[in-house]
């Protein structure tokens, strides 16, 4: 009798719990930042499943047989783009996946609508690893983020209209959490996120907040967030190893000038990383900044010969333990930033 009432109790929660995870869209994403903005809009209603680690180079992933079965049974497949992730269509070609494939509705490019910085006037092999249609490394603006969970949200709609409802409140709430994380509450309520989008975007916000005033104060007193958070880091000069942090240079108003690397994946040379000594010491750069993944010990040598602080920045995340989610990777740039990048 015992052994009857096991049976069947494990067949109802087979049968149920089966039933309950295969109601949830399996989203599988190429890199642990977008998995993090898949769980901010997906909720419940998905299942997130990265095919890399936030400690691994997005560049170089092998596209191993665990990773195309992983995509096999994908409800949705969402990249970066922009040429990132080269290595994606061989794990897509192996998945065979028809519904995930590159321009069929079950495929998301975070990148779709947002600006690139540095796109290549020309491309040539000479240059180093270019990307012909820019810098990829959008998510790190915040605004940029805003873009992305959108291409989401549509994403997920055209494949479960039936969470339409679900995923639009759940965007709205992702979109106002990001504004407020980047400008602060008080500065939304005065301007509205658009009207700071928009200033932020053309590299006036703070000219502009300094300039005007609201209700007898000026509205510089109402910024907050990440941007209040680094204003004493403004027009910080800084060295970064690879090309990795153009938009969180231009979010924060930073100025990178040089890098490690003489093109983007050749590595340094000696001629290289004397010029890149004599930059430190002419524009009296505090900190040399890199991704988790490339030659930190080359960093760390060059930084304690300058006598300037090395700086392993998260680029996305999981690339550290403090980096869970979106907000918990800014806010660990920031500090790490402000505790080893002033003057």
């Amino acid at each position: 009798m015992r052994v009857h009432l096991w049976f069947t109790m494990a067949t109802l929660l087979l049968t149920f719990g089966v039933g309950l995870a295969d109601e949830r869209l399996k989203v599988v994403t190429s890199n642990e930042t977008l998995a993090a903005v898949a769980r901010e809009v997906g909720g419940d209603r998905v299942e997130v499943f990265s095919l890399s680690r936030g400690v691994e180079d997005p560049h170089y992933v092998s596209p191993t047989p665990s990773l195309m079965l992983q995509v096999t049974d994908a409800d949705l497949f969402f990249e970066n783009g922009m040429e990132l992730e080269c290595w994606v269509e061989r794990v897509l070609d192996g998945g065979r996946n028809a519904k995930i494939r590159r321009g069929a509705k079950a495929h998301v490019y975070a990148c779709a609508g947002i600006s690139p910085l540095e796109v290549p006037s020309t491309l040539s092999r000479s240059e180093g690893c270019i990307h012909a249609h820019g810098n990829p490394h959008i998510w790190l603006d915040p605004i940029n983020a805003k873009t992305m969970a959108a291409n989401l949200v549509e994403g997920l709609k055209r494949v479960d209209p039936e969470g339409s409802e679900v995923y639009d409140q759940r965007y709205a709430q992702f979109r106002a959490r990001i504004d407020v994380a980047f400008y602060g509450r008080d500065l939304i309520e005065v301007l509205g996120s658009e009207y700071c989008d928009r200033l932020q975007r053309s590299g006036g916000l703070i000219e502009f907040l300094e300039a005007h005033e609201y209700k007898g104060r000026s509205l510089i007193e109402s910024l907050g967030g990440w941007r209040k958070k680094m204003l004493p880091l403004r027009d910080m000069n800084l060295v970064a190893y690879h090309q990795t942090w153009a938009y969180l240079r231009d979010a924060f108003d930073l100025d990178v000038v040089a890098h490690v690397e003489p093109k983007p994946g050749i590595s340094p040379t000696p001629s290289q990383i004397s010029l890149v000594r004599r930059m430190i010491e002419r524009h009296e750069v505090p900190a040399i900044i890199s991704a988790p993944y490339y030659d930190v010990g080359k960093v760390r040598t060059l930084a304690e010969e300058t006598k300037t602080n090395a700086v392993v920045l998260p680029s996305g995340v999981g690339a550290d333990a403090a980096s869970v989610d979106y907000f918990s990777l800014f806010e660990r740039i920031t500090d790490l930033l402000l505790e080893n990048a002033r003057s």
